[in-house]
């Protein structure tokens, strides 16, 4: 899987607002297109002292409606997850 590191973010999100006003909105705006457009790829995205955005793919499996009770089948996918860094977890909790 491909690593996508801080600085990389920060050229992709320059590039996004290149022709825009800097607004908190459109780098915001410009933060979560790039982060979307990583994962589309399968790229992991690490930000040293936050954490990481990654694409996680799940397998097709047999699952059941809890209304109805039938089963039905989920379809492959892939989720996006995030795991906090060490020193974030730190910063929230005291604690890891």
């Amino acid at each position: 899987m491909e690593k996508v590191l801080r600085s990389d973010l920060a050229f992709m999100i320059e590039a996004r607002m290149r022709n825009k006003e800097l607004t908190p909105e459109n780098f915001i705006d410009a933060f979560t297109d790039s982060v979307q457009d990583c994962m589309k790829k399968g790229k992991r995205i690490s930000l040293k002292g936050f954490g990481r955005f990654e694409p996680v793919h799940r397998q097709e499996r047999m699952g059941r409606n809890p209304k109805t009770g039938k089963e039905a089948v989920i379809k492959e996918r892939i989720r996006p997850a995030f795991k906090p860094s060490d020193g974030f977890m730190i910063l929230i909790n005291g604690f890891r």
